[in-house]
């Protein structure tokens, strides 16, 4: 299945109301879990919340009290990279391990340091990221945030801005300086496959990343 028709079928289940994913219900109730974690940030990337509440409810029985339903079900909704550690933190908090959060994202904190000492010095070139070829989305939420902290300009949109679809003719009015592609749920090979078919296309062949051979493609399961 194409990128174009898979996106067909996504805007259309998300137009009817439709959850796009749906929940093992015998994994769930054989697993009888305390806490659940799950994301309202996209619809599209991971089963919509109201089905976890209800699987939730329905198949483990857990009933209605003030503090929800049983098992606790903890939405994540980070918008950008700050929002992605600051979910560390509640996750520990709610296995009771605070101290933990602490330990990875002081890790996370130095390691970012890292990369922005090694860049620090080095010409920042006008970055791309393409989370889909058909239609051309921008990679939002906390990708500009990456881009910048690697040493790279991203113009696409600001940080915690959502991924939004884009003309070609938009794209080629960027002109970046380096793409990188990674579709969202699409793993290295088929990234690879349907970049390789955009070089068909006049005004792809045309960007200064192109023909510097600055195009990479990464996991976007990653």
């Amino acid at each position: 299945m194409s990128q174009e028709e898979i996106h067909k079928i996504v805007c259309t289940s998300l137009r009817n109301g439709d959850s796009l994913y749906g929940i093992n219900a015998k994994a769930l109730q054989s697993v009888n879990p305390d806490i659940v974690f799950t994301q309202s940030l996209c619809d599209v990337c991971a089963v919509s919340y109201p089905v976890v509440l209800e699987t939730c409810a329905k198949i483990v029985g857990g009933p209605l009290t003030k503090e929800g339903i049983g098992p606790k079900v903890i939405s994540m909704e980070p918008t950008n990279l700050a929002d992605v550690l600051t979910t560390i933190r509640v996750a520990a908090n709610a296995l009771d391990r605070p101290e933990f959060a602490e330990t990875v994202i002081s890790q996370i904190e130095n390691d970012l340091d890292t990369i922005r000492n090694a860049v620090d010095t080095l010409p920042k070139p006008k970055v791309a990221f393409m989370e889909w070829h058909s239609p051309i989305f921008t990679g939002g939420h906390w990708i500009p945030d990456m881009v910048e902290i690697a040493g790279g300009e991203y113009e696409m949109c600001n940080s915690g801005d959502r991924s939004v679809a884009m003309t070609s003719e938009e794209f080629s009015k960027l002109n970046p300086e380096v793409i990188i592609v990674g579709p969202c749920g699409f793993s290295l090979e088929p990234t690879i496959r349907d970049t390789l078919k955009m070089y068909k296309k006049d005004w792809w062949r045309a960007l200064k990343a192109v023909k510097d051979e600055r195009v990479y493609c990464v996991d976007g399961n990653s």
